[in-house]
């Protein structure tokens, strides 16, 4: 870990957040989520124009609220770099 990665108390123990990139909130659509493995997928807004390439991993700790998602549903969200890749944080369902 970089002198300038925090930990994220509220997120899995392996990742960390970049203090001096602050989370953007982003949207997205839902296009695979699984209530029974307890996660899924989130195709990004601005795939390719922000550098973004293909979906982004959710797992259900990271959904406000405790709520379920649903393939389609839209989702507010920040990304989050841990060991493994990128995934959401804050994850909201806008509709």
């Amino acid at each position: 870990m970089s002198d300038s990665a925090v930990v994220d108390a509220s997120a899995p123990p392996s990742v960390t957040k970049v203090a001096a990139a602050p989370a953007r909130s982003r949207t997205g659509i839902v296009r695979w989520y699984s209530v029974a493995k307890g996660y899924g997928f989130i195709e990004p807004d601005d795939v390719g124009a922000s550098g973004l390439s293909g979906e982004i991993f959710v797992h259900h700790s990271a959904i406000a609220g405790g709520e379920e998602l649903a393939d389609g549903d839209r989702v507010r969200f920040s990304i989050l770099e841990t060991e493994r890749g990128r995934r959401a944080g804050a994850v909201e369902r806008l509709s």
